[in-house]
């Protein structure tokens, strides 16, 4: 089925800010229907990351849109917790291959690999590392030592 219109402007730039990740409520809101985005996964230039997720590109996830991928599947209020933000703040040598996200109460990370999810009843302070959410430095430290085997 061939195109028959052009993608907003908008559209690659989030996208660019994002990993190449787009949540399908962000796609609605730029005018992106389930339809296009149907039709881009068909034609092989987007891949579905997840229920909620999808991506501009296709082919293996880095680790930037992993990290968004988790943080938009997590739906609004979603940030990077524990390890992998303190990662994001600038925290080396302590690198898991699971990204651990925080939900808000009452959401549900849905099954995407790799990813792992928190809730608490306590409010977060979530600051923004290159536009990526991720529970501020003393939270994500406390979250992280809570979380520790050891």
């Amino acid at each position: 089925m061939p195109r028959t219109s052009s993608l907003p402007a908008s559209l690659p730039v989030l996208a660019s800010q994002q990993g190449g990740c787009l949540s399908r409520a962000q796609l609605r809101e730029l005018g992106v229907d389930a339809d296009r985005v149907a039709s881009e996964v068909r034609a092989g230039r987007w891949c579905v990351v997840g229920p909620l997720v999808v991506r501009t590109s296709t082919g293996e996830l880095d680790v930037a849109a992993t990290r968004w991928a988790a943080v938009l599947s997590g739906g609004a209020g979603a940030a990077l917790a524990g390890l992998s933000a303190l990662e994001v703040h600038g925290l080396r040598g302590w690198e898991r291959s699971s990204i651990s996200v925080r939900v808000l109460r009452g959401h549900r990370l849905p099954a995407l690999a790799g990813t792992t999810a928190t809730s608490s009843r306590r409010a977060a302070r979530v600051v923004r590392r290159g536009g990526l959410p991720v529970l501020a430095v003393e939270e994500a430290a406390a979250q992280a030592a809570g979380a520790a085997r050891s």
